[in-house]
């Protein structure tokens, strides 16, 4: 199980802040903030809502777009990461409202948001489906819902032995409650209603080690297979890394982003 299922029970809600820095950070994801917050159509005055804010990173984006005369929420349901959350906006002279929120229980009256947005938070769901109709409920006829998420079965990864590769790319899936909901979104947002859709799909390159650790969290994962008496694994994640260091390797993941309108 991913720890992101429930940041306020880990061991260590503070190394999971790290690691959601360090994937905001990664190139394509920061470089398409802006892509993804411009398919929500806000203008100056507008209403949205970031479930599963996280940090706060692309609510306070948002708040940047719809101006003071605007209003952005941001909904996570952990406390850990609002309190961090906020920190960093109140830094950044931001106005979002960061609240604890369940996302297939959203405390908003029907059609209150012009926009409503999620990204990276699906695959840890219990029911994705209910969280995509809780944001086409919240938000206003003609208004935008979008989320973007991971496909973890499209993650690539260069290593020998490929077998042990396969081992360590299978651990990773599991790990993930809804690990081809990327590949799912469109389908979700049909059964949801949502119409006039836009689908896109970037593949994440990634180059250096650090960043590899973040995307696939690569501390526990190895933990993980530990534990399973895998005494391989320790030898091929040096030589990863080794490969990576010197910039003989790469590894990619697909993310997909679904927006389209409520009917």
């Amino acid at each position: 199980m991913s720890s992101f299922e429930d940041v306020d029970g880990a061991a260590d809600p503070e190394r999971l802040a790290r690691h959601l820095r360090a994937l905001s950070e990664i190139g394509p994801i920061a470089a398409g903030r802006r892509e993804r917050a411009e398919l929500l159509g806000l203008r100056p005055g507008g209403r949205a809502i970031d479930v599963g804010c996280g940090l706060g990173d692309d609510a306070r984006a948002i708040a940047r777009i719809v101006g003071p005369s605007g209003h952005v929420v941001g909904v996570d349901a952990s406390t850990a990461l609002l309190d961090r959350a906020r920190t960093r906006s109140v830094a950044d002279d931001q106005r979002v409202e960061f609240v604890l929120g369940d996302a297939h229980r959203l405390q908003f009256d029907d059609g209150t948001f012009d926009a409503a947005r999620t990204e990276r938070t699906l695959q840890h769901l219990a029911d994705p489906a209910r969280a995509v109709g809780e944001l086409a409920r919240v938000t206003r006829a003609g208004g935008v819902v979008m989320a973007s998420e991971p496909d973890w079965g499209t993650v690539a990864l260069f290593g020998a032995p490929s077998e042990l590769v396969r081992v360590l790319l299978s651990a990773a899936e599991e790990r993930i409650r809804n690990a081809w909901v990327g590949r799912e979104l469109a389908a979700l947002f049909f059964d949801a209603g949502i119409i006039e859709m836009t689908v896109l799909a970037h593949a994440v390159v990634v180059r250096e080690f650090e960043l590899l650790r973040a995307v696939i969290d690569l501390p526990a994962l190895s933990a993980e297979i530990r534990e399973r008496n895998d005494s391989d694994i320790d030898e091929l994640l040096a030589r990863i890394e080794h490969d990576f260091l010197i910039g003989r390797a790469v590894a990619a993941i697909t993310l997909f982003t679904v927006a389209g309108r409520v009917a």
